[in-house]
């Protein structure tokens, strides 16, 4: 049995529209509202549509009220369900109305007493359609928060890797030859031939065979921990390499207000390196070019 949500609009409300990116698609909707309400603790709700992901969003410390909080302001923006074209959405609650003006050229929010937001209305929506969705419950979205929505990023991930990993363990068990994921991914199959495919093939269940099955699964917790520590912290895992005598090597890219207790606890070798523009940082366990890395 589901449980029952609860219609909530924060005050301030924001939203707008981000390009999608190559990155998860909650990213660029998480950062664009984080900006706006210069606060990285947000709720959020947000829909894909052609090329863009528009998205409304509150500060977390606002939504004071128990239960599953969703908004049925979702309908104002484009690509969702029930959405109508453009128009000023308006919802109602017990203790204040939110409205969202929904225009070819973006959106704007207001949240205030039902006063308020007539007004707003007034102003700024004239000859548009107003449409009353206060108790669209059945098609409100609950309000997500980017540590949930990392979660399930990287939970899918993981899954995936260590589908792959024990699928190719499984094969070297009974004698039958493992793909070299990684080179094949790379080089497309058309451009070798029969015999070099063959080779590494032979290659890749060498590598697999010598690097055993329990660093394997090592390597893939630690790959995921970093993945998430990068999300978590808002910044991103650039690289997970796993190298010939075992040892792994990774970069990640962190805000640079992230405290260094968070980052020097992964690696007794870290090194970090401050970006161009002074906002964020290189994180890496690898020695740079020329240097020798230190013993492990």
């Amino acid at each position: 049995m589901s449980t029952p949500l609860t219609l909530f609009n924060p005050s301030p409300l924001v939203g707008g529209k981000a390009l999608k990116g190559q990155r998860p698609v909650f990213e660029p909707a998480y950062n664009a509202a984080a900006h706006a309400l210069d606060d990285s603790e947000i709720r959020f709700v947000f829909v894909e549509h052609e090329g863009a992901i528009w998205y409304l969003a509150g500060r977390n410390k606002d939504f004071n009220v128990p239960g599953v909080l969703a908004t049925s302001l979702v309908c104002a923006l484009p690509g969702a369900k029930n959405h109508r074209g453009p128009g000023a959405y308006v919802a109602h609650t017990s203790d204040e109305s939110a409205v969202v003006l929904t225009t070819a050229s973006g959106i704007q929010t207001h949240a205030g007493s039902r006063d308020d937001v007539s007004r707003f209305i007034a102003e700024r929506a004239a000859g548009l359609g107003v449409f009353d969705v206060s108790a669209d419950v059945a098609l409100a979205e609950p309000w997500k928060t980017d540590a949930g929505m990392a979660r399930d990023f990287i939970r899918k991930l993981a899954s995936r890797l260590l589908t792959l990993a024990v699928g190719a363990f499984a094969v070297l068990a009974v004698g039958v030859v493992a793909v070299n994921a990684a080179k094949a991914y790379l080089t497309p199959v058309s451009t070798l031939h029969t015999e070099q495919i063959e080779a590494e093939f032979r290659r890749a269940a060498s590598e697999l065979e010598r690097l055993k099955l329990q660093p394997i699964y090592k390597q893939l917790n630690d790959m995921q921990s970093l993945a998430t520590l990068a999300v978590s912290q808002k910044g991103r895992l650039v690289y997970y390499r796993v190298e010939r005598t075992g040892h792994a090597t990774w970069a990640l890219e962190l805000p640079a207000y992230v405290p260094a207790k968070v980052y020097e606890r992964l690696d007794s070798n870290v090194r970090v390196e401050q970006l161009p523009g002074g906002a964020t940082i290189s994180v890496t366990n690898a020695a740079p070019a020329g240097e020798p890395k230190a013993a492990q």
